[in-house]
């Protein structure tokens, strides 16, 4: 299997694939660093540290604003690169996005897992998100064939 196309992503697919592969970190961000700093507080409390526990109870507000306001910075910085119009070619051992600035060739085996959605195919390494591929860019037969090279990694939607 060897095949090559050539695909510019739109903004909502570049936010609708973030929003889905980086949904644990968000949850993270947005429940368990404000848990953490108000347990902070409860001890700051119970020890007399007045101070420290009103800075950890603001920081619980705060920390979910500011990681928000982060994500959003940190992702149209990189939005402005994925939207570029680019080559996909692909291997059974891999593939290859090349852009007028860049050139990212990935094999299949760096996956940990992949989740296969009805729009994307998302690919993780060590339970991260890593990169992701929109299936709208490739016929139904390409499809099949992007399917059957990561099933071994896939999960279901």
């Amino acid at each position: 299997m060897e095949f090559t196309v050539e695909y510019q992503l739109s903004a909502g697919e570049v936010t609708r694939a973030f929003k889905r592969g980086l949904r644990r970190g968000i949850r993270l961000l947005r429940w368990g660093m404000p848990a953490f700093l108000l347990g902070a507080a409860a001890i700051c409390a119970s020890v007399g540290a007045f101070a420290a526990t009103a800075g950890m109870v603001a920081g619980a507000i705060a920390s979910p604003i500011a990681g928000a306001w982060a994500y959003r910075r940190l992702f149209r910085r990189m939005a402005v690169l994925l939207r570029a119009p680019a080559t996909l070619r692909f291997t059974g051992d891999g593939y290859e996005v090349r852009t007028e600035l860049s050139t990212v060739a990935l094999r299949w085996a760096i996956f940990d897992r992949v989740e296969s959605t009805p729009e994307f195919w998302l690919f993780y390494r060590d339970r991260k998100f890593a990169a992701f591929l929109p299936r709208a860019a490739f016929d139904d037969a390409q499809q099949a064939a992007i399917d059957n090279i990561v099933a071994s990694r896939s999960v279901a939607a």
